[in-house]
């Protein structure tokens, strides 16, 4: 590192975290945290989100267009009550997985 104030800087929010310990200016790592968890997660600010909200979102969003918007104008085509129906299946399942991947998110 460039300068040994980053090092102590990032060795403290380290500890901070509660990943790291020190003993007489000595650094052990007191817990360990698995990189691959938070592959599926972004970060909104301070909030950690996990993707399938913004897929769940889409989804929805594109189920009601076509359930509420678009059905009414066209109700002589039936393929898009199946096409709402496939729809509205899709995003319960995308929100069910985005409240499952957020309860199981590692906490700070």
């Amino acid at each position: 590192m460039s300068n040994p104030s980053l090092a102590q800087y990032h060795l403290n929010k380290l500890k901070d975290l509660g990943l790291v310990s020190e003993d007489n200016g000595e650094y052990e790592v007191s817990n360990e945290v698995k990189v691959d968890v938070m592959r599926n997660f972004l970060r909104v600010g301070t909030l950690i989100v996990p993707w399938f909200i913004f897929y769940a979102v889409f989804i929805s969003v594109f189920a009601a267009y076509l359930s509420f918007i678009a059905y009414p104008s066209f109700q002589s085509l039936p393929i898009l009550e199946w096409f709402s129906g496939a729809l509205i299946l899709s995003a319960l399942a995308f929100w069910y997985e985005a409240m499952r991947a957020w309860r199981s998110a590692p906490s700070p």
